[in-house]
C-alpha cells in the first residue's frame, strides 16, 4: 500500500528584534558596530500536519536571559 505524500510549506515568524553590538557575539570584533538581532520560529504545514520549529536558546538560557515566561 502507497502512503499519499503532502510536501510542507514552511513560514517564518518573528517574534521581535533587538539591538545589541558584535562583539557580544563575534570574538576579536570591535566592540562598538551595532548588530541587529531577529528572534524568528518556523512553521511547517501540510494537508495533515502543523510542526512549531522554535530554534531559540534552551529554556535554561532563555530564563536567564529573561527570554521566556
Amino acid at each position: 500500500m502507497m502512503k499519499t505524500f503532502y510536501p510542507f510549506t514552511i513560514e517564518a515568524v518573528e517574534l521581535g528584534r533587538r539591538m545589541t553590538y558584535t562583539s557580544m557575539f563575534l570574538y576579536l570584533t570591535e566592540p562598538s558596530i551595532p548588530l541587529e538581532i531577529a528572534y524568528r520560529l518556523w512553521v511547517l504545514r501540510n494537508g495533515t500536519r502543523t510542526i512549531l520549529v522554535d530554534t531559540g536558546p534552551p529554556r535554561e538560557e532563555g530564563e536567564k536571559r529573561g527570554l521566556t515566561s
